[in-house]
């Protein structure tokens, strides 16, 4: 929760009616929608490869969602804002293909924001000219480049006044001794977070 609300809120402070898009919607794509819902944002276009996945973005909060199997993401992204591309893109899946995607909606004087993390074989390439006169900047994110004790309890307040959607990124809950299941169960795109409840 902390990683995708913090890369709205703290890394790229998103302003009210700006338009974002989220690459990768499971747990933390998720909860970057949800940051982008506090932070006000105009569209907020979910891209994932799951239809399953873009539904849930949708009860988060995206505004747009673009398969990105069966259309080409880009042009999608272009289409929904005039032919522009918008100014903040937040990469959560991380490798090189969904990074270069990022990279290609900006606007002038955007920034993709990279939160996941593919290989270390991964490569974004860029022209730098292009970075120069279109003025795009990459910017890493770690764990929502922000502070856990103020941040957690800005997050409890926002969810106990029924602003953050929480209890829809649970997917299922066991035991401390089904942590391999649980593993498991994370494969599955229909489910987004699985929480050890008992530690018995």
């Amino acid at each position: 929760m902390i990683t995708g609300t913090g890369a709205v809120l703290n890394a790229a402070k998103v302003r009210p009616g700006e338009d974002v898009v989220i690459i990768g919607a499971g747990g933390v794509g998720l909860n970057v929608v949800s940051g982008a819902v506090l932070a006000s944002a105009g569209k907020i276009i979910s891209v994932d490869l799951n239809s399953e996945s873009l539904e849930a973005a949708k009860k988060f909060g995206a505004t747009h969602t673009v398969n990105s199997s069966e259309i080409d993401p880009v042009a999608a992204v272009k289409e929904l804002t005039g032919g522009y591309g918008v100014r903040t893109v937040f990469d959560v899946v991380g490798i090189g293909v969904t990074a270069q995607q990022g990279y290609d909606m900006l606007d002038s004087g955007g920034t993709l924001y990279q939160i996941g993390m593919g290989s270390g074989d991964d490569t974004l390439n860029t022209v730098p000219m292009q970075n120069a006169f279109g003025r795009k900047a990459i910017q890493g994110v770690f764990m929502g480049s922000g502070v856990p004790k103020r941040d957690m309890a800005m997050l409890v307040k926002q969810y106990q006044a029924g602003r953050l959607n929480l209890d829809d990124i649970v997917s299922g809950e066991i035991k401390l001794s089904q942590v391999n299941e649980g593993y498991e169960m994370i494969r599955d795109p229909k489910v987004n977070r699985v929480v050890i409840t008992d530690f018995s």
